[in-house]
């Protein structure tokens, strides 16, 4: 007895030892590690007082060339590690994924307006890992042709709608974008009055990015302040939004039931929610979440990438002609092209890249949580960090991007296949790691058939005063957390005759 009692004792000095051991050189590690680095915090507010309402991406770039590519910041008790290059960026976000996979709670938008079902904002677990499987299931590169009818048809009603109304421009492009998401997510395009929720949503999501309403994720005690309270009064007008939420909730039921071959992205998920009773309700919920965020995030980033490229064309005549020609070449006049001709048109491959790298549509990336302490650099990263990629920084690289403010898709001409692969803007702007846009493929393919369309049987330039003086854009993009081109004007109008008659050829044949 008194020798398993020995041994007993001596296996729980040696655990007690073992668990002192490691404690100590986490707290030594702790303490002797440094912070990354970054400008001086005051107590209380961190660096709040130096963070800007507007275009936060150019103060963190500005910092970045004093500080280095890791900026340790604070807003109040939360720490925050903004990355500045995308070397780092993947040393992070790709190659330690597991600890820097989630998100940090919102609270506008989970608890004020009850927008919780959607895998953009959901934390790192089994939900959301529910969430990416019905996403990459649907979307992935292979599956792409399957949709490629589709988006040539939605396509060709935007080229139609240019040709009848020019001027209008930034609204054919809306409705390209919410015809096609609608048609994906639920099988048939949405109404006037579910467009109209939809925006609303969205509108008010960007909002939920700005520094006040962040406030709220930021000091704990704040959601519980009364709404009358200045501090707290923005409170009110996010939980205006809960309905909006319900009754495209509700409307997503109802085209789900007329899509009876349940042949859509949502409707598929009801179909596989109805095999399994037991939590059926909850899986249609998340289903629907899933839909509303397909919708959401498609149309504001199609509309913001097609956009800038319509600007760049204005801005720069030289590459339009030479896309235009490129075109030409393969398609000789004669008809639109299709996805079949995307390998044939090689410049055109490139003038997409460097709209991406240009006007990136998301300047920061959506944040990442860290979920656990991190070692990186010599320096020490806490637990809970919020991590910020700074995606705009990154596509202002000037050694991977020699001068660049210019836009210039031969850059990409001109580097060999591996730099040209390495510095493929596609890269950063759909996000890191696991939080990477399972659609990403899609929207690439969207936007290359509406780039290549468009540049078919169009020209596009510079608008004209009343005096015939041109009219030359601004060229800067709105703030928010979706970068849109200052609003513009610009001429759009049929390359020839023959132009023409190849779009009222396809009027008669969708009308068929």
């Amino acid at each position: 007895m008194s020798i398993i009692l020995s041994i007993q004792l001596g296996l729980l000095v040696g655990v007690i030892l073992l668990a002192y051991n490691l404690c100590r050189r986490r707290f030594t590690t702790e303490r002797l590690l440094p912070l990354p680095p970054g400008p001086k915090r005051i107590p209380f507010l961190g660096n709040v007082h130096q963070m800007p309402f507007e275009r936060q991406h150019i103060k963190f770039s500005e910092w970045a060339s004093h500080y280095g590519d890791l900026i340790y910041l604070q807003a109040f008790h939360k720490p925050l590690l903004v990355i500045d290059t995308l070397q780092t960026a993947n040393e992070l976000l790709e190659k330690r994924s597991a600890k820097y996979s989630s998100r940090p709670h919102t609270v506008v938008l989970t608890d004020f307006i009850g927008w919780d079902a959607t895998m953009a904002l959901l934390p790192y677990g089994d939900t959301w890992r529910m969430h990416k499987k019905w996403f990459l299931s649907s979307f992935r590169e292979k599956t792409l042709p399957t949709r490629y009818q589709l988006q040539c048809e939605e396509t060709r009603r935007l080229v139609i709608g240019f040709l009848d109304d020019p001027n209008a421009y930034m609204s054919h492009i809306k409705r390209f974008a919410s015809a096609i998401s609608g048609r994906v997510a639920y099988g048939a395009t949405l109404n006037d009055r579910l467009n109209r929720l939809m925006e609303d949503l969205l509108a008010v999501t960007v909002e939920a990015g700005a520094i006040s309403a962040t406030l709220f994720d930021f000091l704990p005690f704040l959601p519980y302040m009364p709404s009358w309270l200045p501090v707290a009064s923005k409170k009110a007008r996010f939980t205006e939004y809960r309905p909006v939420v319900r009754e495209l909730q509700m409307a997503t039921y109802k085209h789900v039931e007329k899509d009876e071959e349940r042949s859509s992205f949502v409707g598929s998920l009801f179909e596989e929610a109805a095999r399994d009773e037991k939590n059926r309700v909850e899986l249609e919920r998340q289903a629907i979440g899933a839909g509303i965020q397909l919708f959401g995030a498609t149309v504001d980033t199609t509309t913001a990438v097609v956009s800038a490229l319509l600007l760049a064309m204005v801005l720069h005549p030289e590459v339009c002609r030479k896309a235009q020609k490129e075109i030409d070449e393969v398609l000789g006049n004669s008809r639109l092209p299709d996805f079949s001709d995307r390998p044939l048109l090689p410049y055109l491959e490139c003038l997409i890249r460097e709209t991406y790298r240009w006007r990136p549509p998301v300047p920061l990336a959506t944040v990442h949580l860290l979920i656990c302490d991190d070692e990186y650099r010599g320096y020490r990263i806490p637990k809970d960090t919020i991590v910020i990629p700074n995606v705009w920084s990154m596509s202002r690289n000037a050694a991977l991007y020699p001068d660049p403010e210019r836009f210039y898709p031969e850059r990409f001409e001109e580097m060999d296949e591996l730099t040209r692969d390495s510095a493929d803007p596609r890269r950063y702007i759909f996000g890191f790691g696991r939080r990477t846009c399972p659609g990403r493929h899609f929207a690439d393919a969207s936007v290359w058939i509406i780039a290549a369309s468009l540049l078919s049987v169009f020209d596009i330039g510079k608008a004209h005063d009343a005096a015939g003086q041109e009219i030359t854009p601004s060229g800067q993009m709105e703030p928010g957390l979706i970068s849109h081109p200052e609003p513009f004007v610009c001429e759009i109008r049929p390359r020839s005759s023959k132009a023409v008659g190849l779009i009222n050829q396809m009027r008669e044949e969708l009308a068929m």
